[in-house]
């Protein structure tokens, strides 16, 4: 095949494409720019083309490479002199060779392209070379990498077209093989789509934003984010479960640290599975009479403005399942809207009442924190020096006076007796049988209130 230097050729007219013509051709002359580097020829498929006149030569095959040939020569990478294989055919079948050779290419397989990205990362080349290899971002490159990740039956179903490519990429968010392989097992044949993957997968995982300290903290501690590769909208969640968990109870130690230096007389950790109201009662306290609102600052009300103009941009429930994941955001939008609500009605109460106050703080792991203020104690209730707080001393322990983290609250000690031990008459209240049941007259409609399906009795 005769060579010919660059500067003789042409782009013809007899090429077939006219639409696109320009489309990649940032990345492949990239790629030709990095084989140039390494010392090797820019093609690697020759062209095709007609000899119009001794000093000219049109190409109609091989347009989108001669374009990024001269792109290398006006930046001066590649000198007009370069030898380029031209295969010479009759101007009469430029036509049909143009398109033979456009219409007739078939792209990769998945699995081919998976492979083939594996076998160049086994020779050692990490994502960043290999993508200046193909001029591609080596974003793109890593994702290929992940699905050359997969469990190696699934990469044989993926060859076999037996597993829908939308899934395989779902698969990748955790690096497990075992439980990519168990993931999809277990989903019945008519739920193997990407987002039940994605749903099974994230349910066990923590997400960044349930970090109650800046995230940057935890990336600067060694910490590691494990993101979707396949999805830009996701935030990530969190792959150091240990770290991730020491560095929140210490912001929450941190927190009830805050208010106390505030003047608060108590704070107290209860159990984050029972209501304010509960924790009230069997703590003897009752809410204070405060000030008033604490409200807003001015950036606290433009984070709020931000969230509301996100959250009516947000899907609704009923939109497609491939739009499902993008709703989490709005999710977590909405639940910092509420906590914003929350400080904005939170009270503003005097040096005085908070000497006498009492905090409660709820932390449900992994990032559930809730503080209520303004409690004080009944004026029969126990002793300040008997509720110390939950730094001080276990949740349970006898004579703390705080609350066991889940179960029951504190309180006498109940011993079983056998059914053949004496002792004294129980409570009325516990041997109480309960009323009889009444029963209505047949005779009667009045007794029984009748309503329809889907009606509300208003008696």
């Amino acid at each position: 095949m005769p060579d010919f230097p660059l500067s003789m050729l042409r782009h013809s007219p007899r090429n077939m494409r006219s639409v696109g013509k320009d489309d990649g051709l940032d990345e492949l002359a990239a790629s030709m720019r990095e084989r140039v580097a390494r010392g090797q020829p820019p093609l690697i498929q020759s062209l095709r083309g007609c000899r119009i006149s001794p000093k000219k030569i049109e190409i109609h095959a091989g347009g989108r490479r001669l374009s990024a040939l001269l792109r290398l020569r006006r930046e001066k990478v590649i000198p007009a002199s370069l030898p380029v294989p031209v295969e010479l055919d009759r101007p009469e079948d430029a036509v049909e060779i143009s398109m033979v050779e456009n219409q007739m290419r078939i792209p990769p397989h998945p699995y081919d392209q998976v492979a083939g990205f594996r076998k160049l990362a086994e020779q050692g080349l990490d994502p960043d070379r290999i993508a200046q290899r193909f001029g591609a971002r080596a974003f793109w490159v890593r994702q290929r990498l992940a699905l050359a990740g997969l469990h190696p039956d699934l990469l044989d179903l993926l060859k076999r077209d037996a597993l829908p490519i939308a899934c395989a990429q779902a698969l990748t968010l955790t690096a497990d093989q075992d439980r990519q392989l168990d993931c999809w097992r277990q989903l019945p044949p008519w739920q193997r789509d990407a987002w039940q993957i994605r749903r099974i997968l994230r349910d066990a995982r923590t997400p960044v934003g349930a970090a109650l300290f800046p995230i940057a903290d935890y990336v600067a501690a060694g910490g590691v984010i494990e993101r979707d590769l396949f999805d830009e909208r996701d935030q990530g969640t969190i792959g150091s479960p240990a770290l991730f968990a020491a560095m929140q109870r210490a912001e929450v130690d941190r927190r009830i640290a805050a208010l106390k230096a505030e003047g608060w007389a108590e704070v107290i950790e209860c159990d984050p599975g029972l209501g304010w109201s509960r924790h009230a009662r069997d703590l003897n306290l009752e809410e204070m009479a405060c000030a008033g609102q604490r409200g807003l600052t001015e950036d606290e009300a433009a984070e709020c403005h931000r969230l509301l103009a996100f959250i009516r941009e947000t899907p609704d429930p009923g939109d497609p399942a491939e739009e499902r994941d993008a709703r989490q955001a709005g999710i977590d939008a909405e639940r910092r809207l509420e906590a914003l609500d929350t400080l904005a009605k939170s009270g503003v109460y005097s040096p005085e009442q908070r000497a006498a106050g009492v905090v409660l703080v709820l932390y449900d792991p992994p990032g559930s924190l809730q503080v209520r203020e303004g409690y004080a104690r009944r004026a029969d209730g126990p002793a300040p020096s008997a509720c110390a707080d939950a730094q001080d001393s276990q949740p349970g322990d006898a004579g703390s006076g705080t609350l066991p983290r889940r179960g029951i609250p504190p309180g006498p000690t109940v011993l079983r007796r056998s059914p053949t031990e004496a002792g004294p008459t129980p409570p009325r209240c516990c041997n109480r049988s309960p009323p009889p049941r009444a029963t209505p007259s047949r005779t009667s409609s009045a007794a029984i209130p009748r309503r329809r399906c889907g009606s509300r009795s208003t008696s």
